[in-house]
């Protein structure tokens, strides 16, 4: 994989993490979401374009190369010990699987009965397991790799094992 594309994939995360759609783009750079989405999609764009998109969105080109080297850093799984502390939290435990799904902060108090005192405290705690990485107000971005996995076997697997029962004999299941 080039750099160039790199740098379109780095970008296009950063978009997502600040709630920025195609379509929110394409209105703040004056094109159709249609190009946008092309743009994306091919991983090619010039420099011109990549220039007028950063002034858009305010998104500085030393974030984005800056995740080359830590691209190598993301965690690919936590440690045993640090799997169990998130599965006997269940609001962790909620506040991981929501920052796994790329929720922002906002939707994640929207969707969730949590106080933002709580939900900060949640993501400091995250934070120090380097699951994600604090940004300015309030928002933050995920710290694993694509390939990242929960450890096979491990508590949070034992975790589901240990709980399926209890769903499919719900009256939810149907």
């Amino acid at each position: 994989m080039t750099k160039a594309v790199q740098l379109i994939d780095h970008l296009k995360r950063e978009l997502n993490s600040r709630g920025l759609t195609y379509a929110k783009l394409a209105v703040a750079i004056g094109m159709s979401e249609a190009s946008v989405k092309r743009i994306f999609a091919e991983r090619n764009m010039s420099l011109e374009r990549l220039d007028k998109i950063l002034k858009a969105t305010g998104i500085e080109l030393s974030e984005l190369t800056s995740q080359f080297d830590r691209e190598h850093k993301r965690l690919t799984q936590l440690t045993v010990k640090q799997e169990a502390q998130v599965v006997d939290d269940p609001k962790l435990f909620l506040a991981a699987v929501c920052a796994l799904n790329l929720m922002t902060y906002d939707e994640i108090l929207a969707t969730y009965s949590l106080s933002p005192a709580e939900l900060v405290g949640l993501l400091v705690r995250l934070d120090k397991l380097g699951f994600i990485d604090p940004l300015a107000d309030n928002r933050f971005k995920l710290n694993v790799a694509r390939t990242f996995t929960w450890i096979p076997n491990g508590p949070i697997m034992q975790a589901f094992k240990n709980n399926a029962a209890d769903f499919f004999d719900s009256e939810l299941a149907l």
